[in-house]
C-alpha cells in the first residue's frame, strides 16, 4: 500500500470522525433545546433564552412596568394591575418558534444570526377602566407639593432648609406612554413620568431678599415633660409664634400673636402665679415661651419696649431676664430696629424650648449683666402635718428674692462699646418651708 492510498483513507477516517462529531453535537443540541427557546429570544428587555416553556411562562406572568420620577423614587406595577393582558401563550409560541422556521439541522443559520437578540412583540389586551384607575393611585405617589424654603433649629441653631421643588404628573401623557411603552418591541418596561415641575412660592433666593439669611441670635430654656399641660401649652404657643415675621421697623406684640389663652383656642390648665401665691390657670407655662423669646430678642440686640418680671424669681431663666405676660396688662413687646426683616423660628422638643431670630449676620456682641442691688434669702415656715410620721421632716426649697440691675452691652467690631440699662426688677421672696410630721405626745 503506497503513500497516496494511505493518506486518502486516513482522511476519510478524519473526515468521518468530525462528520461523527458534528451529529452528535447537533443531536445533543436537539434534544437539549427541545423543550427550550433558543439564546437571543427576548420580550423588551427580558430574556428568555435557555428558559424552559413553564420557566418563560412564569416570567410573563410576573411582567412588571417601572416608573420612574423626577427625584429618581421609582414604583413597579404589574401589567395586569395596570389594567394590561398579555397572551403569554402566543409569546411563549413566537418565542419558542424563533429559530425553528426550517427543519433541523437547517436552522442553525437562522440560530447564528440570533445571537445578536431578537425582540419578541408584546400581544395583549388593555382594559381602559382599570388603566385609568391605576394611573390615577400611581399619580399619588409622584405628584409632590413643593415646600417652601424655611428656617429650622437644628442642634439650638436655626439654619436653612431650601425647600423642595413640587412635580405633577400629566396624566394623559403618562396613561398615553403606557401605551406606546407596551406596543413597542424594543422599548423596556420602564417609564420616565411626564409631568412639569412646581416651584415653590419661597425659595432661599426670596428669603434673601427680605434679609434672611443668617441666625441673629437663639436661647433655649428648659422644663419638665413630667407636667403635661404645661409642655402642652408650651408647644402650642410656640407653634404660634413660629415662623413669624417682623418687618424692617415694625412692632412685635406678644400678646396681640397669642392672644387670650382661653380652653377653646387648646390651652389647659397649668401652674401660674396669681395674687401673690401659686395657683392653676388656663395657659400656664407661657411666660416660658416669653421670656425664652425675650432673651432672644435681646442678644439680637432688639429695642426693648415693654417688659415685666414675675413676683418671684423664675426657676427657667436667671433672675431679671424673665418676661412675663398676661393677656390684657402684661405684654412682652420689642421692636425690629434693623433694615431687615425679623423672622421667630421656635423648636420644642425633649423638654427644651428653643427660639432663635433671623435676618442678617451680627456684627456686635451683645453681653448681658445682672448686679444684684439688694438680695433677700428666702424666709422659712414650719408646717406641722398629719400626713407625715411624727418627727420627720420634709424641706420644700424656697425663692430668695432682691433687686436686680439688668444691662446690656454692645460691643461693636471696632471695639466700641455702649451700655444700656434694661431694667430694675424687684423680685419678693418665696418662703422655704419645712413640713414636720405631727407628734401625738
Amino acid at each position: 500500500m503506497n503513500s497516496y492510498i494511505i493518506r486518502r483513507w486516513f482522511n476519510k477516517k478524519i473526515i468521518y470522525l468530525l462528520l461523527g462529531i458534528i451529529f452528535l453535537l447537533s443531536c445533543a443540541d436537539y434534544f437539549y433545546y427541545s423543550q427550550k427557546i433558543f439564546p437571543g429570544i427576548y420580550v423588551k428587555d427580558l430574556d428568555l433564552g435557555n428558559k424552559t416553556l413553564s420557566e418563560a411562562e412564569a416570567i410573563l406572568e410576573n411582567l412588571q412596568l417601572t416608573f420612574v420620577g423626577p427625584e429618581g423614587e421609582s414604583k413597579s406595577l404589574s401589567l395586569t394591575t395596570l389594567g394590561i393582558e398579555p397572551h403569554i401563550k402566543e409569546i411563549i409560541f413566537q418565542s419558542y418558534q424563533k429559530g425553528r422556521e426550517h427543519i433541523w439541522p437547517f436552522s442553525y443559520l437562522g440560530r447564528i444570526r440570533m445571537k445578536k437578540g431578537v425582540n419578541i412583540s408584546l400581544p395583549h389586551e388593555i382594559q381602559h377602566d382599570q388603566l385609568r384607575k391605576s394611573v390615577d393611585q400611581l399619580i399619588n405617589n409622584f405628584n409632590k407639593e413643593p415646600e417652601d424654603a424655611f428656617f429650622e433649629i437644628v442642634d439650638g441653631t436655626a439654619v436653612l432648609n431650601p425647600g423642595k421643588t413640587g412635580f405633577k404628573v400629566h396624566k394623559e401623557k403618562l396613561v398615553q406612554e403606557i401605551i406606546k411603552t407596551v406596543e413597542q418591541k424594543e422599548t423596556p418596561l420602564i417609564i420616565t413620568v411626564p409631568g412639569e415641575e412646581i416651584p415653590p412660592i419661597f425659595t432661599a433666593e426670596h428669603l434673601e431678599t427680605m434679609g434672611l439669611t443668617h441666625q441673629m441670635a437663639s436661647f433655649t430654656t428648659l422644663f419638665d415633660t413630667s407636667y403635661e399641660t404645661r409642655a402642652h401649652n408650651i408647644k402650642l404657643a410656640a407653634s404660634i409664634l413660629n415662623e413669624h415675621l417682623i418687618a424692617p421697623g415694625g412692632t412685635f406684640s406678644f400678646n396681640h400673636i397669642i392672644g387670650d389663652t382661653t380652653p377653646a383656642k387648646g390651652y389647659k390648665e397649668a401652674l401660674i402665679i396669681q395674687g401673690g401665691d401659686y395657683t392653676t390657670g388656663y395657659g400656664g407655662g407661657i411666660c416660658q415661651v416669653s421670656s425664652t423669646l425675650y432673651n432672644a430678642a435681646l442678644l439680637s440686640n432688639m429695642q426693648i419696649l415693654k417688659r415685666h418680671n414675675h413676683l418671684f424669681m423664675a426657676a427657667y431663666v436667671s433672675a431679671g431676664r424673665d418676661a412675663a405676660v398676661s393677656y390684657g396688662t402684661y405684654d412682652l413687646m420689642f421692636r425690629n430696629n434693623r433694615d431687615h426683616y425679623i423672622l421667630i423660628v421656635t423648636h420644642v422638643e425633649n423638654g427644651e424650648i428653643t427660639i432663635a431670630l433671623v435676618g442678617h449676620n451680627m456684627k456686635e456682641e451683645i453681653e448681658i449683666n445682672t448686679r444684684y442691688l439688694d438680695y433677700v434669702e428666702p424666709p422659712l415656715q414650719i408646717k406641722i402635718t398629719s400626713q407625715l410620721p411624727p418627727g420627720e421632716e420634709e424641706q420644700l426649697e424656697g425663692k430668695p428674692g432682691g433687686t436686680l440691675e439688668v444691662k446690656r452691652i454692645v460691643h461693636q467690631p471696632d471695639g466700641e462699646k455702649r451700655e444700656e440699662v434694661l431694667s430694675v426688677d424687684t423680685y419678693q421672696p418665696y418662703p422655704a418651708v419645712i413640713r414636720r410630721g405631727e407628734s401625738h405626745d
